[in-house]
C-alpha cells in the first residue's frame, strides 16, 4: 500500500473488510477459546513517511473498535483505547519496560506496533531486557506489526511480496498481521526468531533483524547521520548513499562460528564447515530475516521459499561475508604492498555482487572465474576458482574478534530462536573487544499459518 492509498478520513470497517479482506468475517466465534490478552498500541509518528497516524486513525483504528464491539471478542481481549506515542529515540525501551511491569500472569500482552524495524527493536528490549541483562521468560509477548517504518524488514520477510499471498497494491497491504490476530480461523502466532547480542561493554541486547559489523554496520550508522544532514534522501535512498560512501573499507579480525555449516553455490546444499574464520571482511552481517528491506533479499536461505529454509523451532543465525582476499587480484596487490590500489578494485566487485541482492538474492551464487580464482589466501587453502564470492553460513551461535593487542574480553553473538530488530556495531580497527550473538525464542508474532506460501 503507497501512502496515496492511506484513506484520508475514517472508513466503516464493515464495508472495507468485506471489500478487500472478504475471506475473513469478524462476526464468526473462534473455534477455540482465545486466552486472556491485554492489547497496547505503540505508534512512532516519525517513523518512515510519517503516515503511522493517518494510518491508525482511518484505517487500523476503526477496525480495531469494530472487532471489539463484538461481545465474544471484548470478552478476551482488554485495551484501554490509549495509544502510547514514541516522543524521542529509545523512547520504545521505556514503554516497553511499562508494558513489562503491568504485566500479570497468565494474561497475554498483545503489542500493536505502529513503526519500522527500529521501533519494534526498542520496545521489544524494553519488555524483554530485565534490568540485570537477562531475557525475561516471564512475560508473554505477542506482536502485531503495522509497518509504517522505512525498511521494514521484519513485516516483508514475514510477508514477502512476491508471494502471490501477500501483494503489496491491495488496500490491506500493511495489515497481514493485524488481519491474522484478528481472523476468527486463527488459533496461535508463531514463533519469532530472536538474537542475544552481548557487546564489549558487557551490555546485552536483543535483535529481531540483523546484528552487523563491517560495512553493514558502519553504513548503517552513516545513514543514521544522513538522515539529518540529508533530509532530501527519502526512504532507503540514505542506505544506499550510505554504502558508495563506506564501500572501499574492510575489516581484520576473525569468526567463529558454533555449530556451523556453510552454503555450496556448486551443489546448491549445506556442507560441514570448520568453526573458525579469518578476515578482513568487506561485509559481514548475522542475519535472522530473510531481507533488509523490502526487496534487499540479503539472507535468502532464511526465506519460507528456500529449499534451505530453517526448520520449525531451529535456532538458527545465517552469516553472509564477503572476504577480499578470496579473490587472487586483489590478494596479489596486497602482497605487493599495493594495498590502497587493492581497496579499490575490490570495491567495484563488492559493489556488483552486493547489487546482485536486490535481484531476489542471486549474489549467493555468484562465482569467481578461472582468472579470478587461486589457492591459499582466505579460502583456507582450497582451490577458490568457481567458489562463491559471497560465503553464507548457518549457525547456531557466532563470536566476532577484532584484532589484536587485545585486553578485554571478545565480542560474541548467540543466536536465540526468538529474538528482534536490529543491531550494529562499527567494529572498528580501534575496538579490540569481541561480539558475541545466540539464537532463543520468547515471543510471537502474528500470521495465518493455515495459509500457503
Amino acid at each position: 500500500m503507497a501512502s496515496e492509498q492511506i484513506p484520508t478520513e475514517p472508513v466503516d470497517a464493515p464495508s472495507f473488510l468485506a471489500q478487500h479482506a472478504p475471506h475473513i468475517d469478524l462476526t464468526q466465534t473462534t473455534k477455540t477459546p482465545r486466552p486472556p490478552s491485554h492489547l497496547t498500541v505503540i505508534l512512532n509518528p516519525s517513523a518512515g513517511s510519517r503516515h503511522a497516524l493517518q494510518l491508525w486513525a482511518n484505517l487500523v483504528q476503526p477496525i480495531l473498535i469494530y472487532f471489539l464491539s463484538l461481545s465474544h471478542n471484548n470478552s478476551w481481549l482488554d485495551w484501554s483505547g490509549e495509544v502510547e506515542e514514541t516522543r524521542d529515540v529509545r523512547d520504545g525501551e521505556r514503554i516497553g519496560r511499562e508494558i513489562a511491569r503491568q504485566a500479570r500472569k497468565g494474561r497475554k500482552e498483545v503489542l500493536v506496533v505502529f513503526g519500522g524495524d527500529g521501533t519494534v527493536h526498542e520496545v521489544l528490549n524494553g519488555v524483554l531486557m530485565r534490568q540485570d541483562g537477562e531475557v525475561s521468560e516471564g512475560v508473554e509477548v505477542e506482536l502485531v506489526l503495522i509497518p509504517t517504518g522505512t525498511a521494514n524488514a521484519l513485516y516483508y520477510h514475514l510477508f514477502p511480496p512476491e508471494s502471490p499471498s501477500y501483494p503489496s497494491t491491495t488496500p490491506i497491504a500493511l495489515l497481514y498481521c493485524l488481519l491474522a490476530f484478528l481472523s476468527p480461523t486463527s488459533t496461535s502466532a508463531l514463533p519469532l526468531s530472536l538474537a542475544l547480542n552481548t557487546l564489549p561493554s558487557g551490555e546485552k541486547v536483543l535483535t529481531t533483524v540483523v546484528s552487523s559489523t563491517a560495512l553493514h554496520a558502519c553504513l548503517l550508522h552513516t545513514a543514521e547521520r544522513l538522515r539529518h544532514t540529508r533530509p532530501e534522501l527519502e526512504g532507503t535512498e540514505r542506505f544506499k548513499v550510505a554504502a558508495q560512501m563506506e564501500v572501499g573499507r574492510w575489516w581484520d579480525g576473525h569468526l567463529t562460528l558454533r555449530l556451523a555449516k556453510l552454503y555450496d553455490p556448486s551443489t546448491k546444499s549445506w556442507v560441514k564447515q570448520e568453526e573458525k574464520v579469518e578476515g578482513p571482511f568487506s561485509y559481514l552481517v548475522s542475519a535472522l530475516t530473510s531481507r533488509f528491506e523490502q526487496s534487499f533479499l540479503v539472507a535468502p536461505f532464511r526465506s519460507p521459499f528456500s529449499p534451505l529454509a530453517p526448520e520449525a523451532g531451529e535456532a538458527s543465525i545465517d552469516v553472509v561475508a564477503i572476504r577480499p582476499l578470496r579473490r587472487r587480484q586483489t590478494r596479489e596487490l596486497v602482497e605487493a604492498g599495493e594495498g590502497e590500489r587493492a581497496r579499490e578494485e575490490f570495491a567495484r566487485t563488492l559493489w556488483d555482487v552486493t547489487g546482485r541482492i536486490y535481484e531476489g538474492g542471486k549474489h549467493v551464487d555468484v562465482l569467481y572465474d578461472d582468472a579470478e580464482g587461486g589457492e591459499g589466501g582466505q579460502g583456507e587453502g582450497r582451490e577458490e576458482k568457481g567458489r562463491g564470492v559471497v560465503e553464507v553460513w548457518r549457525c547456531e551461535g557466532l563470536e566476532w574478534v577484532p584484532p589484536q593487542p587485545q585486553r578485554t574480553p571478545p565480542k560474541t553473538f548467540k543466536t536465540l530462536p526468538q529474538t528482534r530488530t536490529r543491531h550494529s556495531s562499527p567494529a572498528s580497527s580501534a575496538s579490540t573487544a569481541p561480539y558475541t550473538t545466540s539464537v532463543r525464542t520468547v515471543l510471537c508474532i502474528w500470521k495465518r499459518s493455515r495459509e500457503k506460501e
